[in-house]
């Protein structure tokens, strides 16, 4: 990797890093700003004889290895770091850990309690299962049943008796970690990737790991998946360290860049915060346009559109998860059985209406019946209007197609994706379909609604934020993806 000229941001970054009395430094970057390059040059100018650049995507820290190769840096994933340490040392086995592959002298509704709470303990900053479970909420009536059955197959999977996912063996090295079962890598310099959305227990892993210096990177406005039980690690160590910013963009043009400050001041309220832009004299040929959604179904009605016109179109997520739900809604009937573990509570709604006269007197169908429990859920809704606007044939058709372009490695122009999953994408050119800002009005209108409510609760007002700001997060991501240019932002303000 050459040598980069440093800007000034980076250059402080360098001076901090060559400072004795600073052990921990956070840097918060805006979308593209270079944050490895950065590191890299942090490696080269330290020039330590032993550390570790640390990410959550393989991809990303194979990518990395090219970066770093001039530099002692060893570049893996925490889940490599880990899998190293506990897996055969420990004669753990691999594979994955569903509610299926519980006893079934359990009851179904307490199978999915006991593997939804191992996951959740896995993910979690916790080293005490009894502490962990004692506070832990559990729908099932018999809640000890629940408990003896989380600490059964725990034991089971440490003993190496039945699979774990990667999650446990992760688990299970920072638990060995925290109780000095394993010594933790003493090295110079560690540098940890993506810390704006990273899990509790990466975050305890990162301070469990001995090194003269930890630098920690990443951008607090990506934190967008929480669902999947992230936090933010610039909150979580917020007084902590020696926080600096890197607010240059080296992809966003100038023209965004100034657009998306903006939004950050009006929707998260952060008057400090800084995006600034590459000036570009001319725009070059457009060779990669993304169009990016909020919801699968609007891909998939992208998909329709795109196939009408023959324009051949790439992905960034399986064919099969995308239509998930769609072929789920397709198929409302009696004693349905849903396979997709997120979509599982449609199988327990249609279980409701089916056993309940009162329910089938009102709904005249189970659609009709699920649209009125989840009229506030974007995705769901909008998959029905999908099916409202095309024949069945169609949704065949399209989903046949769309199996063809997952499978050809030839290279397209259009690209279809989420906000979730373009996080880490970049193109020439960014379309945002019309359902993220749908998305985005509504839940910016619950927020301020419930903020007016003088009787709304404070659980309200929280829950409510935490929605709006998911929701700003995304847009934010999903408007930082293009270099050049930006079509359909329409929440992102403009200078007067």
């Amino acid at each position: 990797m050459k040598s980069i000229t440093l800007t000034p941001e980076q250059q402080k970054i360098i001076d901090a890093c060559l400072d004795p009395k600073i052990k921990l430094l956070l840097v918060e970057a805006v979308s593209g700003a270079g944050k490895t390059a950065t590191l890299v040059a942090i490696a080269e100018a330290l020039n330590p004889t032993s550390g570790k650049y640390l990410a959550y995507n393989k991809a990303i820290a194979t990518e990395a290895t090219n970066k770093f190769e001039r530099t002692n840096i060893e570049c893996s994933t925490i889940h490599s770091l880990a899998f190293k340490a506990v897996v055969r040392p420990y004669g753990l086995k691999i594979g994955i850990f569903k509610s299926r592959d519980i006893d079934k002298s359990y009851k179904y509704e307490a199978r999915l309690e006991i593997a939804g709470l191992i996951e959740d303990f896995c993910l979690s900053p916790s080293t005490d299962i009894t502490d962990y479970l004692s506070k832990a909420t559990i729908l099932f009536k018999d809640r000890d049943i629940v408990i003896e059955g989380v600490q059964r197959y725990l034991d089971k999977m440490t003993r190496g008796e039945i699979a774990c996912n990667h999650s446990f063996y992760l688990k299970f090295y920072h638990l060995m970690l925290a109780m000095g079962e394993i010594e933790p890598p003493n090295i110079q310099i560690l540098m940890l990737d993506e810390f704006g959305d990273i899990t509790g227990l990466t975050l305890e892993i990162f301070k469990l790991i001995r090194a003269d210096m930890k630098i920690a990177v990443g951008d607090s406005m990506q934190t967008i998946y929480r669902f999947n039980k992230t936090i933010n690690g610039f909150k979580a160590l917020e007084g902590q360290g020696t926080l600096l910013k890197l607010s240059q963009s080296f992809r966003v043009s100038s023209d965004i860049a100034e657009r998306v400050e903006l939004f950050c001041k009006e929707y998260m309220q952060d008057t400090n915060v800084e995006f600034k832009g590459m000036h570009y004299d001319e725009i070059p040929p457009i060779t990669s346009h993304a169009y990016i959604a909020r919801t699968n179904g609007m891909l998939i009605a992208e998909m329709i559109r795109l196939d009408n016109m023959n324009i051949p179109y790439a992905l960034t997520r399986s064919v099969k998860a995308m239509f998930s739900l769609l072929l789920t809604l397709m198929n409302l009937k009696d004693k349905m059985v849903v396979h997709d573990p997120q979509y599982k509570f449609l199988e327990n709604d249609i279980k409701k209406y089916y056993s309940s006269k009162d329910l089938r007197q009102r709904y005249s169908t189970p659609a009709k019946y699920i649209m009125y429990k989840h009229e506030d859920d974007i995705s769901i809704m909008g998959t029905f209007r999908l099916l409202q606007k095309h024949p069945y044939s169609v949704i065949y058709s399209v989903y046949d197609n769309a199996k063809k372009h997952e499978a050809t490695e030839r290279k397209q122009v259009i690209t279809l994706t989420t906000a979730h999953s373009s996080k880490g994408l970049e193109f020439d050119k960014v379309t945002l379909l019309t359902d993220m800002s749908e998305a985005f009005s509504q839940a910016y209108t619950a927020y301020t609604t419930i903020v007016a409510d003088s009787e709304a609760t404070d659980a309200d007002e929280f829950e409510a934020f935490n929605n709006f700001e998911d929701e700003v997060k995304l847009y934010y991501v999903a408007s930082t993806r293009g270099r050049y240019i930006l079509e359909g932002a329409h929440y992102l303000p403009t200078k007067d």
